[in-house]
């Protein structure tokens, strides 16, 4: 098709942020941050934090690949890699993390307290209620200027998300 056995098809595009990446944004921007749409992945960025301070050194190896992934994902022209529901770069990851929220699960599970264990379900419940709930807001795709968020938008989000 292109007369070639190797074509680039990326011609134009590239990392112009590498040295200002935009990493607040891929982690909490509207426009598909990492956090907004997928909340639990917080509780798997703390349960590498716990492994690392017990000294788990695998788990400062799954913290530097989740901290490198996002500084790549942030310098990339389109940080928010397009139309799509929440931060699809960081899909291959959730596999990575899951190690260390188990560790965290594991951890909390352990906890004396009854208290801090069900303030955790509670949590662990709220997040799951948030991303599935969302979920059903999705109109494809979720792209550009239209999907800013402003205090009308954000209303509008919330009051579908406890709507009953």
């Amino acid at each position: 098709m292109t007369g070639s056995p190797i074509f680039y098809s990326y011609q134009g595009e590239g990392f112009p942020y590498w040295n200002q990446p935009k990493i607040l944004a891929v982690l909490f921007d509207p426009q598909n941050g990492l956090f907004m749409y997928s909340p639990m992945v917080l509780l798997m960025v703390l349960g590498i934090i716990v492994g690392w301070k017990k000294k788990k050194a695998q788990f400062l190896s799954v913290g530097l690949i989740f901290l490198l992934s996002t500084y790549i994902f942030a310098s990339w022209w389109a940080w928010w890699f397009g139309g799509a529901f929440g931060a699809r770069s960081y899909v291959e990851l959730y596999a990575l993390v899951s190690i260390p929220f188990a560790f965290l699960i594991e951890k909390i599970l352990t906890f004396k307290s009854l208290t801090l264990r069900y303030l955790f379900l509670l949590l662990y419940i709220f997040f799951n209620f948030y991303s599935v709930r969302l979920s059903y807001l999705y109109r494809a795709p979720w792209d550009g200027a239209d999907w800013r968020w402003n205090i009308k938008k954000m209303y509008e989000i919330w009051s579908h998300l406890f709507s009953w």
